[in-house]
């Protein structure tokens, strides 16, 4: 049989020329589309990786980072290993797509603040003034801004207002005839939420003006203040009313407050127990802490920039008996300053375990003295099966205007005098 003339071959050829440019363009054509589909799961894995990484917001940072370097140098090696040209072509782009990711999370991690680390702004900037004896107070007739962050989301913006002694404002009752006093911390002062929010304010409205109402709540002060302020007469510039009911509201931390393990309180005031066990000043903490305390309290700064509140652990053997001590000393003060006032406390606690633990110490201590003592359980309904109900935040535990309306309506309904 006879092969192809020299004709065919030259026509064979042209026709291979002709198709040159078009296969090379297809070619071209196939190598981008991959290129594509590459990059777009290249940004789908990393996308991924970002999102394993919010399920998992208790890994360590260099954990987060350290595992994405893990997976390329695996890649890469699958890559060395390959016998193919396609697998060794998509070993190493993967590898590169997880070294990326190495590189993402380290700068994540260790360049831009924690996505969890609390912050706060004030507008103006300076709006409490030192105190001698309570360490610090509230400019006085002032309205300021305060805003808190969790990362870049807001948890709170609200505006804060002081009366003309520093304490925040309740509603004026020029025809009340008995005042109602209330001690405590942030959680009195009404910590994030509006001044109409705040329970004291709340118990105001509730009764119509038949009370003045008085605010002697701080954000981060602890009984040690309450008795201070009674020692040294910052009730009595203010009351002119004979006060009917004086209530503290405590929480867990405030042992640590008492022992000046928050990390502003080295002007808070210092009381330590004598001979007889009793509380009496002695100075403020200043200087007072030793090397193991101060570590803890720079702990505890750590904590309340993640979760917006101090931790409590077990502290010195005498915590509870100098808490008890105080809180009898604040007790003995009111009654022996403003006869005929009765005096109710309402324990706080912030978690199931404080409940379990500094709760119960703490009811039995103060139900032994002889003072009335609640639990907060008594007014919000079900807070352990859904905590977040009464919350400013998840990430900010302080009672929201709902809790501190509920607050007020056991304050008038069950602890006033009818």
């Amino acid at each position: 049989m006879a092969g192809p003339s020299f004709l065919d071959e030259r026509i064979g050829q042209g026709t291979r020329a002709s198709f040159g440019p078009l296969r090379h363009w297809l070619q071209s054509l196939a190598l981008l589309s991959a290129g594509c589909c590459l990059l777009l799961l290249g940004i789908g894995f990393l996308l991924a990786m970002w999102t394993a990484a919010d399920f998992l917001p208790r890994l360590p940072p260099i954990l987060k980072s350290m595992a994405a370097l893990a997976a390329a140098v695996a890649l890469g090696t699958w890559a060395a290993l390959a016998r193919t040209t396609t697998w060794k072509a998509t070993f190493c782009n993967l590898a590169a797509l997880a070294a990326a990711g190495f590189i993402l999370f380290g700068f994540s991690a260790y360049r831009s603040p924690p996505k969890n680390e609390i912050t706060e702004t004030f507008e103006p900037k300076r709006w409490t003034a030192t105190n001698s004896f309570l360490g610090y107070l509230p400019l006085p007739n002032r309205t300021f801004r305060w805003r808190r962050f969790a990362g870049v989301e807001q948890i709170f913006d609200v505006k804060i207002s002081t009366g003309p002694h520093g304490w925040r404002v309740t509603p004026s009752a020029p025809l009340a005839t008995r005042s109602l006093l209330f001690f405590g911390c942030s959680f009195t002062f009404g910590h994030g939420i509006k001044d109409e929010e705040s329970y004291p304010y709340r118990v105001a409205v509730k009764t119509a003006g038949r009370f003045a109402v008085h605010n002697f709540g701080q954000n981060g002060w602890g009984p040690n203040q309450m008795l201070s302020l009674l020692e040294h007469n910052f009730a009595e510039q203010v009351v002119r009313q004979p006060p009917a009911l004086a209530v503290f509201l405590t929480i867990p931390d405030h042992l640590a407050r008492i022992e000046g393990l928050c990390p502003y309180s080295d002007r808070y005031p210092r009381y330590v127990l004598n001979s007889r066990g009793e509380a009496v000043a002695a100075g403020t903490f200043a200087g007072t802490l030793d090397p193991l305390n101060r570590a803890f309290r720079d702990w505890n700064m750590g904590w309340v920039k993640t979760r917006g509140l101090f931790s409590w652990r077990p502290l010195a053997g005498d915590a509870d008996q100098l808490y008890l001590a105080i809180v009898l000393s604040a007790r003995d003060q009111i009654q022996r300053r403003f006869p005929g006032c009765r005096f109710e406390v309402v324990l706080w606690e912030t978690d199931p375990w404080a409940a379990d633990q500094w709760g119960h110490r703490v009811e039995a201590g103060l139900r032994n003295e002889g003072i009335s003592v609640h639990r907060a359980e008594e007014f919000l309904p079900g807070r352990w099966q859904n905590p977040d109900r009464y919350r400013i935040s998840p990430m900010d535990v302080h009672p929201n205007a709902l809790a501190a309306d509920l607050m007020a309506d056991f304050v008038v309904h069950r602890l006033l005098p009818q």
